[in-house]
């Protein structure tokens, strides 16, 4: 599908590989979308190298004035050394589009025709018209796939055309909402932008009388247009007509809505309003507040969170929740349906704010026209009116480049999250002389092709059965969010593609059971399969395992996972991630049957319970767990202490010696033989278990690790989960 995206050359028109429908989401082919002022050109603004160029202490200072920034990048540092820590800066910079290969994707407002809905979708059908919102969700594409949420009927009098500004619209909806305006107040409008003038029609619609303030002598006009009962360019007019109207006692509410890197626009709105007044910010302005001014007039200061409540709650965007009409009255979607409303009742008049469409192809002039202040227009409609089918519209596969033949492991790469990017895709590049990246997946498309094209793969692509159906490709990296893992894993296998699937393998019994079948009933011919469990594959355990492989006495293994606490909205403690356990304590499980290469005969677990669920159960949790040859493994996992302190320590008794293993970063041994193992950063194995993967693939090497051991490491997850949740289930 076509789709408008910012580069580092500017504005273009990319294909892209068009998104996949899934659960609660309904597929839309976009017949107008429309392009913001403020939010979008902000977004220029910041990928402009001139600008950084002109301001060069910009970034920099920006960077300066976070200690907690500085703080990250020094522990950083400490624990992965210069290169890694310029890798992961680099890519963060990238990923707020300050990087020259960033593809950044534009647009949150658009309207057009339901294609079909996922799962789950009852409130709309094939053929409904629709608008949507969202970043990232609406964008300006051919095809958008948007939550169900963030989709509402356009209404019959309402102009498709005019519809696709439904997210501008509840933006200012949300900030009148907030500012609480009564009829007959004096309310004031501080910029007269895009939001600005809905603003000022919204507040007369609500019978307030307003005062409107912009530099820009046409926007004073279009105000006044929309019947402003005074608007000026001159902030000393605007006082002084303000003072002769409310008889010096000011505005009863004052919206900012303009744009300004200027302190000025604040203390400008506490002058401007009474006493007890009420200010509300909606535009992007310095909150420098002046704390004496503020507290002798007992002004509140409130902030606008975009389209209204809801917006930023995954469970109510991406899980459809609605909260309860009767305490949570204007919802972001309900602001959505009255915005149309108001422009189906002809309420509000947009062609007086905007008006000026262009087709798609023209799209980079259009966004030229904002930038430059050449237009009237403060919003500008894009048309996807074309002769393009919507099967040309809906191909999920993108090529970049012809397929070689080069005698190295094809591998096709499945979701390119963070750590995909940050620790694999480096390693990969080492490897190069024997692997090649061909492909890339991804559930947003334009990320598919940026990375993509990064790593100069054949295609992108959103779709696996796109890789499923290349039969030259050799094996297929996994790293997802858990909740598809399983499924994705057994599509490969079934399709004779090797698979290296991040951990956690699998988060039911029911998916582990799969697994187990698919392999029992396919012993001779099924393809290799590694969980990432890397952490067996570091210096420090080979060592360890060195000294142990002949031991006499079972082993005693204290295990310490020392974490971060995660917000309870994260969506590793939702569905998707299966919480902190089966997500990330499972390579602990790989580790005790590593190194005591003996099958589990008991395990039992206690965790901490929150009253007010800030934990979840599966957060702070000992383990314990007991191995047929004798052998005890315990972890201790807990995010109630601090991150000052190491985040892995691991305490080995066996045959009278000790081995201490610390963050990764050092190993102490005690006993017959004493020694010191350091590296200056820490070695969890990441690159020599994808070595080892490469191997096996080619049939130098046998598994990496045997498939009972990665049965049982997810088994006594799935165990631990159950003992943690009071499911009775035998060993």
């Amino acid at each position: 599908m076509k789709q408008v995206v910012a580069l580092s050359k500017g504005i273009d028109v990319i294909d892209v590989p068009s998104s996949i429908l899934g659960k609660g989401n309904v597929l839309v082919e976009v017949y107008y979308s429309f392009i913001s002022t403020g939010t979008e050109l902000a977004t220029l603004r910041a990928l402009d190298s001139n600008h950084f160029k002109s301001d060069p202490e910009g970034v920099s200072k920006t960077i300066s004035d976070s200690k907690e920034f500085i703080g990250r990048i020094v522990n950083y540092l400490r624990q992965q050394g210069i290169k890694k820590t310029v890798e992961r800066i680099f890519s963060r910079l990238s990923e707020d589009g300050i990087t020259s290969n960033r593809i950044v994707t534009l647009g949150y407002s658009c309207s057009g025709r339901v294609v079909s809905v996922g799962e789950g979708v009852s409130e709309f059908s094939h053929g409904d018209l629709v608008a949507c919102a969202g970043a990232n969700r609406a964008t300006h594409s051919e095809l958008v796939v948007v939550p169900e949420n963030l989709v509402v009927h356009v209404p019959t009098e309402c102009s498709l055309k005019e519809a696709s500004s439904v997210a501008v619209g509840s933006i200012a909806m949300q900030g009148v909402r907030q500012i609480d305006p009564k009829m007959g107040e004096f309310v004031g409008v501080i910029g007269l932008g895009l939001v600005g003038l809905l603003t000022v029609r919204l507040l007369k619609i609500a019978g307030c009388r307003v005062f409107g303030l912009d530099i820009d002598d046409q926007r004073v006009s279009q105000a006044r247009d929309l019947d402003a009962d005074y608007v000026f360019s001159e902030p000393e007019d605007f006082s002084r007509t303000l003072s002769n109207e409310t008889h010096f006692k000011g505005l009863d509410r004052c919206i900012i809505t303009a744009s300004s890197d200027s302190d000025g626009i604040i203390s400008l709105a506490m002058e401007s309003t009474r006493k007890r007044g009420r200010i509300v910010a909606l535009g992007f302005v310095p909150m420098n507040i002046e704390k004496y001014p503020f507290m002798r007039q007992e002004i509140e200061f409130v902030s606008s969170s975009s389209y209204g409540p809801g917006r930023y709650d995954y469970k109510y965007e991406d899980q459809g929740l609605d909260y309860p009409y009767s305490y949570v009255r204007w919802t972001e979607k309900r602001n959505m349906i009255e915005y149309l409303r108001l422009l189906a009742s002809k309420q509000i008049d947009l062609s007086a704010i905007a008006s000026k469409e262009v087709p798609l192809s023209s799209v980079s002039v259009a966004y030229d026209k904002l930038k430059t202040g050449s237009t009237k227009s403060r919003g500008i409609f894009i048309s996807y009116a074309s002769d393009r089918t919507l099967d040309d519209k809906s191909r999920t596969i993108v090529q970049l480049a012809p397929s070689s033949i080069s005698g190295k492991v094809r591998l096709a790469i499945v979701g390119v999250g963070s750590f995909v990017r940050e620790v694999h895709l480096p390693n990969l590049v080492t490897l190069k002389d024997q692997i090649e990246i061909s492909a890339i997946v991804n559930k947003t498309g334009a990320k598919a092709i940026e990375v993509a094209k990064e790593y100069g793969a054949s295609y992108a692509s959103t779709s696996l059965d796109d890789i499923l159906a290349d039969d030259s490709i050799d094996a297929v990296m996994i790293g997802t969010r858990h909740s598809v893992h399983s499924e994705m894993v057994l599509k490969c296998l079934t399709s004779g593609k090797h698979v290296f699937i991040e951990k956690p393998l699998a988060m039911s019994w029911g998916e582990l059971n799969q697994i187990e079948k698919f392999y029992n009933s396919n012993r001779k011919k099924a393809p290799l399969l590694l969980t990432g469990f890397n952490r067996r594959f570091s210096p420090y355990l080979e060592k360890i395992n060195s000294h142990i492989r002949n031991r006499t006495t079972p082993l005693v293994m204290n295990y310490q996972i020392n974490t971060k606490y995660l917000p309870k909205d994260h969506w590793q403690r939702s569905n998707e991630g299966g919480g902190r356990n089966i997500g990330e304590a499972c390579h602990i499980y790989d580790v005790f049957t590593f190194l005591s290469n003996a099958e589990v005969e008991h395990v039992s677990a206690t965790s901490i319970r929150s009253g007010n669920n800030t934990f979840g159960k599966n957060e702070n949790f000992i383990a314990t767990i007991t191995f047929k040859d004798g052998s005890i493994g315990n972890l201790t996992y807990t995010s109630l202490g601090s991150t000052k302190y190491p985040k892995e320590i691991c305490h080995l008794f066996c045959d009278q010696s000790i081995f201490y293993l610390k963050n990764f970063v050092s190993l102490e041994l005690f006993g017959a033989v004493e020694d010191v193992y350091e590296t200056i950063i820490p070695n969890k194995g990441h690159l020599t278990e994808i070595e080892m993967f490469i191997r096996a693939v080619k049939g130098e090497g046998d598994w990496p690790i045997p498939l009972w051991q990665q049965i049982q490491a997810t088994k006594i997850a799935l165990i631990v989960e159950d003992k943690i949740n009071g499911i009775l289930r035998s060993n």
